[in-house]
């Protein structure tokens, strides 16, 4: 299973990258616009679609990145006991979550563009990840029950997957359409 889960990691990484790469892209063709363009430039749904998918991206890299450095300081703590500790863990997981959610909200609000496909997805993502974070602060954090661990373990790891999937989409859609069209052109 930790085989896995390294193999996991490993392709988390690769898309992680690629994400970064497509982000410096369009920032090198649209530079300061894709963040501070204002309702002008979301007049078509193209540039709606995406300046949502990039607030997106960045969200998710960003709020993945400093969940992972947060999960792994909770687990360092030696000072609380084991409960403290799973319930500090999960809240936080949780906290981090509802902040991606926020920020994903605030931004759109910010750059007034409407809520693209990919948004809205990530935003019932988050959902999603509440709710299985707060059943492990339940079963975990006050009664002791850690049967649900390898179902928690398998849904997050799909959890994340699935989020990085979500925002990869518009990336690669993108690319394959401007093949297309240079193929016809």
């Amino acid at each position: 299973m930790n085989e896995i889960l390294g193999g996991i990691g490993w392709l988390i990484r690769g898309v992680e990258l690629l994400l970064l790469l497509f982000m410096l892209i369009q920032f090198k063709k649209h530079r300061w616009n894709l963040f501070f363009g204002g309702k002008t430039s979301c007049m078509s749904s193209d540039e709606n679609e995406m300046h949502s998918s990039f607030i997106c991206i960045i969200c998710v890299l960003f709020f993945y990145t400093t969940g992972q450095g947060l999960a792994s300081s909770m687990l360092e703590l030696q000072e609380l006991d084991k409960f403290e500790l799973r319930r500090l863990f999960y809240f936080s997981l949780n906290v981090n979550a509802a902040l991606m959610a926020g920020a994903i909200y605030v931004l759109h609000r910010i750059r007034k563009c409407r809520f693209s496909i990919t948004a809205k997805r990530c935003l019932h993502l988050i959902v999603l990840i509440v709710l299985i974070n707060t059943i492990q602060l339940i079963a975990r954090g006050y009664f002791d029950f850690n049967g649900l661990q390898s179902i928690y373990r398998g849904l997050t790891v799909g959890c994340n997957l699935l989020a990085l999937f979500i925002v990869a989409v518009y990336p690669v859609t993108t690319r394959l359409n401007k093949i297309k069209k240079e193929k016809e052109a």
